[in-house]
């Protein structure tokens, strides 16, 4: 993870293909490349957390998990996102 020092665009974080996914933490703006996550998913759920992060990052990590053959890590992080999310956005 580094710290972003370019400023992101008020209309919020781009989603993209990449790898890395953006994250507030406390002010700074932090990036996260996947491609480093650990195959225990227990420290990015924890991030996401902490970050409110929107449900887009979860569903990239996820993602990421399930194309990597690890279904497990994957299923935690999506099951994280539900468990976070108001039942009313459904």
């Amino acid at each position: 993870m580094s710290i972003i020092s370019d400023p992101i665009p008020e209309t919020g974080f781009p989603l993209t293909c990449d790898t890395k996914i953006y994250l507030n933490l406390f002010g700074e703006v932090i990036s996260c490349d996947v491609k480093t996550l650990d195959r225990d998913p227990a420290a990015i759920i924890e991030l996401l957390r902490i970050t409110q992060s929107e449900r887009a990052n979860y569903m990239i990590v996820g993602a990421f998990y399930r194309r990597s053959s690890l279904p497990l890590s994957a299923k935690a992080v999506i099951e994280s996102m539900l468990e976070g999310t108001p039942k009313d956005c459904f």
